[in-house]
């Protein structure tokens, strides 16, 4: 049996190197990778892709959540700083009047401060939604 298994193997081993490509080419390593200059900048007066805008409303309100007259908000930090907004005399807490700042960036932070004449002042730090973030300060006598 041992024969025979040898000359199985060797018939093998003879038909392998038999059929192999002698005439095939050897093989080369590869080129080293090109880079890739970066894109050229726009030409000049190409616009810029517009950004999502949002805003943030709300009211200024007493303990009992009524209105204050003259209630008055401002961005003091973020996009936006130095914008003020006073909620209007017919404010009402239950209604969509009061302070607004629009075409502010969405997923921006800004700081908002709220006073009212007689009462304390508060500062908030809210982020920019596309929907609006409604804010509404309490804020107490002073």
């Amino acid at each position: 049996m041992a024969p025979l298994r040898c000359s199985l193997v060797g018939a093998v081993l003879a038909l392998c190197l038999a059929c192999g490509d002698s005439t095939a080419p050897a093989l080369q390593p590869s080129p080293p990778p090109t880079t890739v200059p970066p894109p050229a900048p726009p030409p000049p007066g190409t616009p810029t892709p517009a950004t999502m805008n949002g805003f943030v409303w709300g009211h200024v309100v007493d303990s009992t959540g009524v209105c204050l007259h003259g209630g008055t908000v401002e961005i003091v930090g973020g996009p936006g700083a130095g914008r003020i907004s006073r909620q209007p005399d017919g404010c009402d807490a239950w209604d969509y009047v009061g302070f607004t700042f629009d075409s502010l960036p969405v997923g921006a932070t800004v700081t908002l401060h709220a006073s009212a004449r007689g009462h304390g002042s508060e500062d908030r730090q809210v982020a920019v939604q596309n929907g609006g973030y409604p804010v509404q300060f309490v804020l107490l006598p002073e």
